[in-house]
């Protein structure tokens, strides 16, 4: 049986660490680590440099955890850690598709553009915004 653990319910977040229980075993992954939170089905993948887990929990619990840290969602079905996103391109009428460290492509939705947006100093992915931008650096 696959299951996040915790303190108050059914995961933790622990010194910048979340700690996850699947079967026997637990898995500690630094917030640093982690890439993505992917759901599959009714469960969640942790993608990180360490390996990628599979768990039964909700996307919405995982969010609440990960409160404070630099692991945002961008997708109704998916968080990033803002820190792996190395790549943003705007693509059909505001969504994006972001480009993370290790090569995985994956969407942002209109929704929560802003969180991309702030990440990209408030750009929209204009070509004046941008040449203007490199011009004054």
């Amino acid at each position: 049986m696959v299951q996040l653990v915790n303190r108050i319910g059914r995961a933790m977040l622990d010194d910048a660490r979340l700690i996850v229980k699947v079967g026997p075993k637990y898995f500690v992954f630094p917030i640093s680590t982690i890439e993505a939170v992917v759901t599959e089905g009714s469960s969640l993948v942790i993608i990180s440099t360490e390996g990628t887990v599979r768990v039964r929990a909700t996307l919405s619990r995982v969010e609440m955890l990960l409160t404070d840290t630099t692991v945002v969602r961008v997708h109704r079905s998916m968080l990033v850690n803002l820190t792996k996103i190395i790549e943003a391109e705007t693509v059909n009428s505001g969504e994006y598709l972001v480009k993370l460290n290790s090569g995985r492509v994956v969407p942002a939705s209109r929704k929560y553009r802003a969180v991309i947006d702030d990440l990209l100093g408030g750009f929209s992915g204009d070509r004046e915004e941008i040449a203007a931008a490199s011009a004054s650096v």
